[in-house]
């Protein structure tokens, strides 16, 4: 688990091992904190978080997602390429995962990206439920059919307005589609 003053503790261990007297150290802004901390504060938090993607290093064991991504019709900016890969290689080691960004950086795109290229590799097809606040209904079925719209016919949008319109669909799974089930 994240402890935040087990890193700020590391942080003063380290000034204090470099010979720096607490009386001495100046006020300083956050970010001039940050800056001048920036390499401790990265290697605390690789430790405190056990990050374990490592697609910086090592490239080609990303190739596969890459090319997927890259055949989408919206292609992800490299920093959302990165999180996409990092998050499918998440879930084969677990069932459930958080994005938490600002708006504008494309969570939507990479949700829905990670989802359809984790079961494209795996070559599955089927039905992923999407839970949406009412207001980003359009806006999800927009994303999703622009996203795929061209390049893969495989896709389906469904508006779930009701439990009972997604039992229609019971039974009827065609292995070589993915459903879009948005629930709002």
């Amino acid at each position: 688990m994240f402890n935040l003053e087990k890193i700020i503790n590391n942080i003063r261990d380290f000034d204090d091992n470099f010979g720096i007297a607490r009386e001495h150290i100046e006020t300083k802004s956050l970010s001039d904190f940050v800056n001048n901390n920036s390499q401790v504060i990265y290697s605390e938090l690789q430790k405190a978080l056990n990050t374990s993607f490592s697609g910086l290093e090592n490239p080609e064991k990303y190739r596969r997602i890459a090319e997927v991504l890259k055949s989408l019709d919206i292609v992800p900016y490299p920093r959302q390429a990165r999180l996409i890969a990092a998050a499918i290689e998440h879930f084969s080691r677990e069932k459930n995962l958080l994005i938490s960004s600002e708006m504008g950086t494309g969570k939507t795109l990479m949700s829905i990206s990670i989802v359809f290229t984790y079961m494209y590799l795996h070559r599955k097809s089927g039905n992923i439920a999407l839970l949406c606040p009412n207001h980003l209904k359009k806006k999800w079925e927009d994303e999703i059919n622009k996203i795929f719209g061209k390049s893969f016919k495989n896709i389906e949008v469904i508006q779930v307005k009701n439990g009972a319109e997604i039992l229609k669909f019971k039974g009827k799974e065609n292995k070589n589609t993915i459903r879009f089930f948005y629930l709002f």
